[in-house]
């Protein structure tokens, strides 16, 4: 049996919009424009911070070798984006043994299913891997991520402030704010629900 398929392309701004549909599903995508730049890395990240532990001096020549990216924003501006950099951290992020990727898939799923459900959470998987890399950062010894049940309330406990006060610094970019035009009565919902959850987190961890 023959299966119509539908092609939609839309234009919006630098954005170029995708979806296709058949009759049994339809799916959406969004290019953006990308232009990566290699082995170099922007002054206006100023990283890693001076007497930090994490990452390793090795760990984070290596991270910046692999350079970023600049998004299109729009047809005048550009983002930096450090996808990359981000995405080696996170994968060796539990090298030493420790539960660092444990305490972010539980916050995570916690955060869908409790915090702030919906198809546009207030707060996203982004923030909380950001929060995870601040994390790591300030907790930086092997044995500060040893002990799940610490770690991870130790962790809500930091989401926690960062909700209530609407602010949480870009990992690489300290001065933006990455709760900067986020729903602030959205926000202050949350931290209700993730205040609650620490009165007695016994309900939901064992």
């Amino acid at each position: 049996q023959r299966k119509e398929i539908k092609l939609v392309l839309e234009s919006v701004g630098s954005v170029v919009r995708v979806a296709v549909e058949t009759s049994e599903l339809q799916v959406e995508v969004e290019l953006i424009p990308t232009v990566e730049l290699l082995n170099c890395w922007p002054k206006r990240a100023r990283w890693p911070r001076f007497f930090k532990r994490w990452p390793s001096k090795e760990k984070a020549r290596c991270i910046k070798s692999f350079g970023y990216n600049l998004m299109a924003a729009s047809n005048y501006h550009w983002l930096l984006s450090f996808s990359r950099a981000e995405q080696v951290l996170m994968s060796s992020i539990d090298d030493d043994g420790g539960c660092r990727r444990k305490c972010y898939r539980i916050t995570r799923q916690l955060k869908e299913n409790v915090w702030c459900p919906g198809s546009k959470p207030v707060i996203n998987a982004y923030h909380l891997q950001t929060l995870l890399l601040w994390s790591c950062e300030k907790y930086p010894r092997t044995k500060d991520w040893r002990n799940f049940k610490k770690s991870f309330l130790r962790l809500v406990k930091k989401l926690l402030k960062c909700v209530s006060q609407r602010y949480l610094r870009h990992y690489f970019m300290r001065g933006y704010n990455l709760l900067k035009y986020t729903n602030t009565s959205e926000l202050d919902i949350m931290a209700k629900k993730i205040a609650d959850f620490l009165e007695n987190p016994q309900l939901y961890i064992h």
